[in-house]
């Protein structure tokens, strides 16, 4: 009987460098764009037809702007603590990082506006 676990990684982008220095104090958090929960609820209730969605890959699904991958790079080193890491940049969107909620939200309202005369509904 094998059990799985799933895991996820996720960076903490608050992690400070030798001079004190964090991704999170070098970036933006853009503004709160997640609407009021008391507000969701009733508006959820409000018509016949509800939509939800599972925003567990979510971030993971948003690329980030080719120019800002350099500010996302990360050393990785495998259990030989005598290799040199190995630098990384990531490409996506991640869990940890202040700015990623921001991102997520305004990218789902970008799509929502670019498709309104699709489903105007």
């Amino acid at each position: 009987d094998r059990r799985k676990t799933k895991t996820r990684v996720v960076f903490d982008g608050s992690a400070k460098d030798s001079e004190e220095t964090s991704l999170n104090s070098c970036i933006e958090a853009g503004p709160a764009l997640q609407p009021d929960l008391c507000g969701i609820l009733l508006r959820f209730r409000k018509k016949k037809i509800a939509v939800t969605s599972d925003i567990e890959k979510m971030f993971l699904q948003i690329s980030l702007r080719e120019q800002d991958r350099d500010s996302h790079r990360y050393l990785w080193r495998d259990l030989d603590l005598e290799a040199s890491p190995k630098v990384y940049r990531m490409t996506r969107v991640t869990f940890g990082v202040i700015a990623s909620p921001f991102l997520a939200i305004c990218t789902t309202q970008e799509h929502v506006q670019r498709n309104k005369e699709l489903y105007p509904e």
